[in-house]
């Protein structure tokens, strides 16, 4: 999403052990690794800040695969999309009070572990109930408090 930092394991090691694929356009901005550890050996604030950020999206995967690997095909699909929604809105990436998640049933699929034919049940499930709206590659997410209940999430 806009705003992650991804590979903060690419400073300490590379070549990496697996791949990174965007679904949307990226701009990658690329830290050379001497100046990254000069200045977080000069600044205990940034230190403290990649730390901080880091522990929580280290807890965040946690709880991801756990929903994954415990919870039903709908609640898996849920807390997904709940999840991309509080990290799209933290970024001020809401539009007209509609979230739009540019991901295609396939990459749904792969990130659930489900088959696309059931992503396509799961998300036939929530169009009728007006919680999503699907248009190509391009999730609506119309009804939040709907799709928190589905979520099993407070």
């Amino acid at each position: 999403l806009p705003g992650d930092l991804v590979l903060a394991r690419a400073i300490a090691e590379a070549p990496l052990p697996f791949a990174v694929k965007s679904a949307t356009p990226v701009t990658l901005c690329a830290f050379d690794r001497e100046q990254y550890f000069q200045t977080m050996a000069a600044s205990t604030e940034t230190r403290l800040g990649l730390r901080d950020y880091m522990f929580a999206s280290h807890n965040d995967t946690n709880e991801m695969l756990t929903a994954i690997g415990r919870q039903s095909a709908v609640t898996r699909m849920s807390y997904l999309l709940l999840s991309l929604a509080a990290r799209l809105c933290q970024r001020n990436r809401l539009i007209q009070n509609e979230i739009r998640v540019p991901l295609g049933q396939a990459l749904l699929a792969d990130a659930l572990g489900l088959t696309h034919a059931y992503v396509n049940r799961v998300l036939g499930y929530m169009r009728r109930r007006g919680i999503v709206e699907v248009e190509r590659s391009e999730l609506r997410i119309l009804d939040l408090d709907a799709l928190r209940e589905l979520s099993e999430v407070d």
